[in-house]
């Protein structure tokens, strides 16, 4: 299975005993900018993992998206140029 990328509003950790987490959003600099004189932030996580994916597709909390595939494949490309 491809990897699916998600974003979010804030730098969150999931984790089931709060020492290993299973998903972990970092800040992804290529997304943050300047929206109408404010920062916006955007944190990114990455997996292939079908659990994960099914869990975090069900979180209703600290802004987190599903990035399409065709936006995931132009953030890839945009990044790996540079």
């Amino acid at each position: 299975m491809a990897a699916v990328v998600f974003h979010a509003t804030h730098g969150v950790e999931f984790s089931e005993d709060g020492t290993n987490p299973w998903a972990k959003f970092v800040l992804d600099n290529e997304s943050t900018g300047l929206v109408d004189g404010v920062t916006k932030r955007v944190y990114r996580f990455e997996t292939s993992d079908t659990k994960v994916i099914a869990r975090l597709r069900k979180v209703d909390d600290y802004g987190i998206t599903e990035v399409k595939a065709e936006k995931a494949a132009a953030d890839a490309d945009t990044s790996g140029s540079k």
